[in-house]
């Protein structure tokens, strides 16, 4: 069995931009699940500036932001952006969320 190393954010609202441009950043492939195309759009058109701002600051380089804009994804289809996923408990134990990754 192949072992990925995938992170999938679900969700592509206030959060899920910012959690996706990390995890690229750290080099991992990122797959975003998004409700509608503007959602997608939205998502990033964020990303995108806050590499941009990462740049400007010299925080990170040119090669560094193409890099990690590279490594994300967008998906509408949550069955296909968690294939192959494994879920672990989540950390707060009232809360029925699942966090995902691959």
């Amino acid at each position: 069995m192949k072992i990925k190393k995938q992170i999938t954010v679900v969700g592509a609202g206030m959060m899920g931009p910012g959690i996706a441009t990390s995890a690229a950043l750290a080099g991992h492939p990122v797959v975003i699940v998004h409700r509608s195309p503007a959602s997608a759009d939205r998502a990033i058109d964020t990303i995108r500036r806050n590499l941009a701002q990462l740049t400007d600051g010299k925080l990170i380089d040119r090669a560094q932001a193409d890099t990690a804009s590279q490594k994300v994804r967008l998906e509408s289809d949550l069955a296909r952006g968690l294939d192959g996923s494994f879920e672990h408990p989540p950390m707060f134990p009232r809360e029925r969320r699942w966090f995902t990754a691959r």
